[in-house]
């Protein structure tokens, strides 16, 4: 079972302490007796706490990760976290998804390597949804182990505001659509019954703002229903076709 020392638990801070780094053993103690008990475990005042366990002094319980969460703010998705400890940390690794299932990764962020102490960390994800997102936060130590935390969902960034659907003139459809990434956009004309108008459009967006022109001068006026469908973005306007 390794070189084995006695390294505690703090209830109210709810973490392990004790880390190992450059040959010192921090926080973690006693010595290995060759008998599978460790002996000489002198805590500091105010560490006597109630639950302990024995872990290998090269490897101690590792990076404890006490909260991830993201919200939307102006400039996108804030996700943050915290560590209560870290081992060997050598990355964080985050993913998001818009479904759930399928995930990419965002960006990497660096661990600080070895701490017994909290540490914040925080990224903006500029990319933002009418219909949320799901992110998942994996640690990655320096000899490439990995550990994959529960995954979060953060509320909706976008409204509807961001698609502005009008007609100008007879026939004509103007979709005025804000993008924070390049995505391909599915747009369908409903009638009051729900039943599809002609042919789906298909368009490419670009980041940012984007314009496009539908044409349906085929069809009476009246009142219909535009649905606009991006990886990002789904959502129903009724709009009067003059």
């Amino acid at each position: 079972v390794g070189d084995l020392v006695a390294q505690q638990y703090d209830g109210i801070t709810d973490k392990w302490h004790g880390w190992f780094s450059g040959g010192i053993a921090n926080g973690i103690y006693g010595s290995d007796n060759g008998s599978g008990l460790v002996s000489g475990v002198v805590p500091p005042v105010g560490a006597w706490f109630r639950t302990w366990t024995l872990s290998d002094v090269d490897d101690p319980l590792p990076v404890e990760l006490t909260y991830f969460e993201g919200q939307c703010e102006k400039e996108g998705v804030v996700l943050q976290w915290q560590t209560a400890s870290e081992i060997n940390n050598d990355y964080f690794e985050i993913q998001r998804s818009v479904n759930g299932v399928d995930f990419d990764i965002v960006t990497i962020i660096a661990g600080v390597g070895n701490s017994s102490s909290y540490i914040n960390y925080s990224f903006t994800d500029e990319f933002a949804t009418i219909n949320g997102a799901f992110y998942q936060i994996s640690q990655v130590d320096f000899d490439g182990t990995r550990k994959d935390y529960p995954v979060i969902k953060t509320s909706p960034c976008q409204s509807s505001g961001n698609v502005t659907i009008y007609s100008p003139s007879k026939g004509e459809i103007i979709l005025e659509i804000n993008l924070f990434n390049a995505e391909d956009i599915q747009v369908q004309i409903l009638d009051n019954l729900g039943k599809e108008v002609g042919a789906s459009y298909q368009f490419t967006g670009q980041n940012g703002y984007n314009r496009f022109q539908l044409i349906h001068d085929e069809v009476a006026f009246g009142n219909y229903f535009v649905v606009v469908k991006t990886p990002s973005i789904n959502t129903t306007t009724k709009v009067n076709l003059r």
